[in-house]
């Protein structure tokens, strides 16, 4: 009896062994890896189209596009990158690519400059260039400096005041400013004068308050004598409104066989003076009538 129980109980452990076994092997069967994961390929980004740019715009002149057809592929175009620096702009303009161009490179509405406030019938008058050659005048000759300067002789062809010597009914002496008193900011009063100097084709400069001609007027005034005039204009601030002073200055250049240098009058002529300022009075007072209505 007790070797049988020995028996069963030897079998019993031989089927534990075995069974843990099997179960061991099962557990450390290798396990196959698990694929990897395959990524998508990213989308493509949208090709964005090349900047627009200054290049573009001077590209477009050059081949000579119109100026509407110019502002059309700008305003058209998606992508704008434009150097509006002031170098930028000034290559721009070198080319004179129009102000509507340009606004449109700045992306701002254009706005045309208004039409000068002096340009009247009044002031733009037709008189000769230079001294006419006569048979009585045979030493006569053209202004040498090559350049129209119609300034001076035409105070009696503009308001009526033929030959004025006076302001305001007070002759002037030499050395004496014309004194003109206007109701015209000072900005207006000298970008009319600037129009005024440029439609009568005379070179000036502007420093500061003062706008300064240079000579001109050539023509004779003696024997073998020339004379020049040069004018120079002063706006003054008073409160907003300007007031003109205007004096005229002469220089004289003598012939004859020992030619001298051009020899100017320290103090400005009064008769010259009075007559030059009658001629901005009326164009200033054509102005003021303009920027009224």
């Amino acid at each position: 009896m007790e070797e049988i129980m020995r028996s069963r109980l030897f079998v019993a452990a031989i089927c534990f062994v075995l069974s843990g076994s099997v179960v061991w092997a099962q557990a450390t069967k290798a396990k196959p890896k698990p694929a990897a994961a395959t990524q998508a390929p990213a989308p493509a980004e949208s090709a964005k189209p090349r900047p627009f740019t200054n290049e573009d715009v001077l590209k477009l002149h050059a081949a000579g596009f119109t100026e509407q057809e110019i502002v059309n592929a700008i305003e058209a175009a998606s992508n704008k990158s434009f150097d509006t620096s002031a170098d930028g702009l000034i290559a721009l303009k070198a080319v004179k690519l129009s102000g509507r161009v340009i606004a449109a490179v700045l992306g701002k509405p254009y706005s045309p400059e208004p039409a000068p406030v002096n340009a009247t019938p009044v002031v733009a008058t037709t008189v000769p260039t230079a001294p006419t050659i006569t048979p009585e005048a045979p030493d006569q000759k053209p202004a040498s400096r090559g350049r129209k300067f119609p300034m001076f002789g035409l105070a009696g062809l503009v308001g009526g005041k033929k030959d004025s010597s006076t302001v305001d009914g007070k002759k002037l002496k030499d050395g004496e400013p014309a004194v003109i008193p206007t109701t015209l900011a000072p900005i207006a009063v000298t970008k009319t004068l600037k129009t005024f100097f440029e439609s009568r084709n005379a070179d000036y400069k502007i420093e500061g308050d003062r706008i300064s001609t240079e000579w001109g007027h050539n023509r004779r005034c003696g024997i073998g004598n020339r004379c020049e005039d040069r004018a120079v204009v002063q706006v003054i601030d008073n409160n907003g409104a300007a007031t003109v002073r205007v004096r005229v200055f002469q220089r004289k250049h003598e012939g004859g066989i020992n030619k001298k240098p051009w020899v100017e009058d320290g103090d400005s002529k009064g008769d010259l003076t009075a007559q030059f300022a009658a001629e901005l009075e009326s164009v200033l007072a054509a102005a003021t009538t303009t920027l009224q209505r």
